[in-house]
């Protein structure tokens, strides 16, 4: 992980990040960054066999480091709320596979 230290400007956004599947977005801090050769500022997709793109602003995490760790807990906090969310009651064995595979995850070192 490599923090920016090229700013272009002190000010700073707070973004909430959702998927809707936890009650509490995820929340970050951005700032807008000077770009350098390589940086990608623009996203891509295919819709069909059309190619779409879009420009999008130089901005990036203000602290990476922090908001690395704040982002673990948060899926620590929200991992059991978001699996009930998409297996609902209705699919048991789905549900016990997705809580076995995180109960391994977060009993596996990486």
């Amino acid at each position: 992980m490599t923090e920016i230290t090229d700013w272009a400007t002190s000010d700073l956004k707070t973004i909430q990040i959702s998927l809707d599947l936890c009650p509490e977005p995820f929340v970050a801090v951005v700032r807008q960054f000077v770009p350098m050769e390589g940086d990608i500022l623009q996203r891509k997709w295919t819709d069909g066999k059309t190619r779409k793109f879009k420009d999008v602003p130089p901005y990036a995490i203000q602290n990476m480091e922090e908001t690395a760790l704040r982002l673990s807990r948060w899926i620590k906090d929200n991992v059991d709320i978001a699996i009930h969310h998409v297996t609902g009651e209705t699919e048991p064995l789905l549900k016990e596979t997705y809580m076995v595979a995180k109960d391994f995850g977060t009993s596996t070192q990486v």
